[in-house]
């Protein structure tokens, strides 16, 4: 039995029955190549792993500096595909149901306060027009809405319906849902498309559909939003390290904040399960509880 051939057909399943995105199967290809090295050094036959098996690889991963989280996503990787293998009747055990799932100590995620992200909107970090009007644009887009960036820079001009203020975008697995954009947001599309737009496009011969394009035309990555963003941020009043994905997480944590309802922001963050939304509870909590110390004349001894 090889596992790197039915590592392969695995791959295939995640890709044609499971829909999973590229990244998520190349990063689980690694993880089971990493596996599959292991096992060769350590003289181990694939038929043969067991629970023991697996508590030596995490000793290893643990000795080769790798993070509880990263190990985590490692045996996540390994439980998948063996389960895999027993609904193929390939093997008929599981080597990790009886190993703990390791235990993450998740950081709440970084928020920006409200002013900030004000602000962050009126930042410059060109001398052109047309890509301070488009930077405006990917900021406010990305907090009216709490995309991801990858969705964001796949947003054709058919998606956005500016009347309506909203916008079609495709998530994780393809799938594809509405979202909301406000009126300041929609005012930045609205100069960026009519002005700026306008002049990266006439860099190339071969117009393309994307709303967000480079300087030179052509559609912009996930990275150069991301390196746009840090930009940003670094010419804040009081700078700080800001990425595309903090005005995601500050877009449902105000929110929640503000009252709005879990089950409501778990739709408009794409999230398939209500425990990722969860997470902004918990942050909210954590504001709340900052006013209160704050506001409270009681809230400390010695006030």
């Amino acid at each position: 039995m090889s596992m790197l051939k039915y590592r392969d057909e695995f791959l295939d399943y995640m890709k044609v029955e499971r829909n999973y995105s590229l990244f998520t199967i190349l990063s689980c290809c690694r993880d089971l190549d990493e596996f599959a090295s292991f096992l060769d050094q350590e003289g181990i036959e694939f038929t043969t792993v067991d629970a023991r098996t697996i508590r030596m690889y995490m000793t290893h991963l643990m000795t080769i500096n790798n993070i509880r989280k990263t190990i985590a996503r490692k045996l996540s990787s390994l439980k998948s595909f063996y389960k895999y293998l027993i609904r193929n009747d390939i093997t008929n055990d599981n080597p990790l149901d009886t190993i703990d799932r390791q235990k993450i100590d998740k950081k709440l995620p970084e928020v920006l306060p409200i002013e900030q992200v004000i602000e962050l909107f009126s930042i410059t970090i060109s001398n052109k027009a047309e890509i301070n009007l488009r930077n405006k644009a990917i900021a406010e887009t990305l907090y009216a809405s709490g995309i991801r960036v990858s969705e964001m820079v796949n947003i054709k001009l058919e998606d956005l319906n500016l009347n309506n203020l909203t916008c079609k975008v495709k998530g994780k697995g393809n799938k594809e849902r509405i979202v909301f954009i406000n009126d300041f947001a929609k005012d930045s599309l609205c100069d960026y498309l009519e002005h700026g737009r306008l002049i990266l496009l006439s860099k190339v011969n071969d117009p393309k559909p994307y709303v967000f394009i480079n300087n030179s035309g052509n559609k912009l990555s996930s990275r150069g939003v991301e390196m746009i963003i840090k930009a940003m941020g670094r010419k804040l009043k009081q700078p700080k390290d800001i990425y595309p994905h903090m005005l995601r997480h500050s877009f449902a944590t105000h929110l929640m904040d503000n009252g709005a309802d879990i089950r409501n922001v778990q739709e408009l963050l794409g999230h398939k399960s209500i425990s990722a939304t969860q997470i902004y509870t918990h942050v909210s909590k954590s504001h709340l509880k900052e006013v209160y110390q704050k506001s409270n004349p009681r809230a400390k001894k010695g006030q």
